[in-house]
């Protein structure tokens, strides 16, 4: 589990996928927003926070801390 700043690239999986993107936001208490029409939502603490995460142009995703890892990382 890492600490992620606004703009840092990471990468996860999603359906057996690895996918990318970048930081928008960090989160320390349970989160529920709507972008583009879909509700996102994330549970979070500042132990164990959540991240939004733009993956395309205009996808979104927020996913907890623990299932990120750096661009950088292997």
């Amino acid at each position: 589990m890492g600490n992620f700043e606004k703009g840092q690239l990471v990468k996860f999986e999603d359906a057996n996928h690895t996918k990318t993107g970048e930081v928008q936001a960090k989160f320390i208490q349970n989160t529920e927003m709507e972008i583009d029409g879909r509700v996102l939502k994330q549970k979070a603490t500042a132990e164990n926070p959540a991240y939004l995460i733009k993956i395309e142009e205009n996808d979104h995703v927020i996913k907890s801390g623990k299932d990120l890892r750096s661009f950088s990382e292997s």
